[in-house]
């Protein structure tokens, strides 16, 4: 299945998109999405461990499964004052 993911900042910035599409086995779950965006876009590895994972407007645990129609957002932790 191909789950479209949602970028902001500097994540964003970094791949030049404001979204990308990742293919994925039937029935993934958070980790396999930040492992699959991992190997089809290594340009977001060091964000990887940074990062969280929203669905659906909520974050998401490692395990949380994410269905096709979900709305899946990679927000990157951003520090200032």
């Amino acid at each position: 299945m191909i789950i479209r993911v949602l970028l902001f900042g500097p994540v964003a910035m970094a791949t030049g998109t404001d979204s990308i599409a990742v293919t994925l086995a039937a029935s993934p779950n958070c980790a396999d999405l930040l492992r699959a965006m991992g190997e089809q876009w290594p340009g977001l590895r060091r964000f990887a461990e940074f990062a969280r994972v929203a669905v659906n407007h909520r974050y998401a645990d490692a395990s949380e499964l994410i269905a096709p129609d979900d709305e899946v957002a990679l927000i990157c932790m951003v520090s200032g004052g």
